[in-house]
């Protein structure tokens, strides 16, 4: 909130008022209300207007929205292909994870490893070199990205579990005795 100068001996002299967008990082100007406001005039399309100080207060609204930002791909693949292991939220399959960037540009994105949701796949590592806002990953993958300008990707790969051997024996019916030799 910005309050104008309450100083004595205003009344009747203007003040010319601009929209702040170029001030606030990552939005932009959607419009101004000057409803509450009876001494300004008529807003320019950018907002600017002019208020005539009066005996009591006036209020100025201006309104902004977050700016887009561009969209972060995340891929959930088994080490050393392409193959995607990961289905996101309303995906027919396994395919990359896209956060749309739409309204969120300077915000963070928090990403995790998927090994709960992939079964018979454990994580081995995250490649955030495709996403330049990207936090050391910790142990587990987890990582901040930032929405930014530029489209950014992060892959994140696993490996098939281990598991114990399959013996097979061929044995004579009724005996364990060994019919291949």
């Amino acid at each position: 909130m910005h309050r104008l100068s309450t100083e004595a001996g205003k009344l009747g002299l203007s003040e010319n008022l601009t929209n702040k967008e170029a001030d606030i990082a990552n939005y932009e100007f959607v419009n101004v209300d000057v409803t509450g406001a009876s001494g300004a005039s008529t807003p320019t399309a950018s907002g600017d207007t002019t208020v005539t100080y009066q005996t009591g207060n006036q209020v100025v609204n201006y309104y902004y929205k977050r700016k887009d930002a561009s969209n972060i791909t995340i891929h959930h693949v088994e080490d050393g292909t392409n193959t995607e292991l990961y289905t996101p939220a309303g995906a027919a399959g396994p395919s990359a994870e896209v956060i749309s960037g739409a309204g969120k540009l300077g915000t963070n994105e928090n990403l995790t490893n998927k090994s709960a949701d992939i079964a018979n796949y454990e994580f081995v590592s995250v490649d955030v070199s495709g996403a330049p806002s990207a936090t050391t990953p910790s142990a587990t993958g987890a990582t901040t990205l930032t929405h930014g300008n530029s489209p950014q990707t992060v892959i994140y790969k696993y490996r098939r579990k281990d598991v114990g051997n399959v013996i097979v024996h061929h044995y004579e019916q009724g005996t364990t005795t060994p019919c291949i030799t």
